[in-house]
């Protein structure tokens, strides 16, 4: 195995409660339930301008709350033995510059300030990390890349017509849909487990 690709929000990065977090200051929940990002969605869409807050709530979260949040479980230990066994890894994050509810927030940028934050651009410059505005976009990506293996949260990307055949797709699935559907690793010290014994 030479090349290991990795999406970024909700694989390496893990937002918790952020979601629920930045809804409820913002006044859409009433209450705090402990609900994840796709339970925020999910209810958030169900409100009168519910796609609107939505995005509302990603640009918070993406952009100005990006900071408290944490590499996902088991994440900084699973890079430093792809080091170890000399495995590149590349970053390929579908994530475009500017949010769309906030034009003046720099997504990127705060991604980047994030991997610098938890010491993470020791392993990640500007070599490895790619930005892509759309799915398309990152399926060449990681084509482009020869990812031996891509790990992501969006199963509906590794089932896309256009996955790399030669690449193997892991699915990141932490939260409670894991428990719907099999197949997917709650965290990355199963899937070192998994990729190196």
């Amino acid at each position: 195995m030479q090349t290991i690709g990795l999406d970024l929000d909700n694989t390496l990065i893990d937002y918790a409660e952020l979601f629920e977090v930045s809804a409820h200051a913002m006044g859409y929940f009433e209450q705090r339930q402990g609900r994840q990002r796709l339970a925020v969605r999910q209810a958030l869409r169900m409100q009168p301008g519910g796609e609107a807050r939505w995005q509302a709530v990603q640009a918070d979260v993406y952009g100005r709350r990006l900071k408290q949040a944490q590499p996902a479980d088991g994440a900084v230990d699973f890079l430093r033995h792809c080091v170890e066994r000399s495995v590149r890894v590349v970053l390929i994050s579908h994530k475009t510059q500017h949010a769309a509810a906030d034009r003046s927030l720099d997504l990127r940028q705060a991604a980047l300030d994030w991997l610098a934050e938890w010491s993470l651009d020791r392993w990640f410059t500007e070599d490895n990390v790619y930005f892509c505005c759309t799915r398309q976009q990152k399926l060449r990506r990681i084509a482009d890349q020869a990812c031996d293996v891509f790990i992501d949260d969006l199963r509906e990307l590794l089932n896309d017509g256009d996955f790399p055949p030669s690449t193997r797709g892991i699915w990141f699935c932490p939260g409670p849909e894991r428990s719907q559907q099999a197949g997917g690793y709650a965290s990355f010290s199963e899937i070192d487990r998994s990729l190196f014994g």
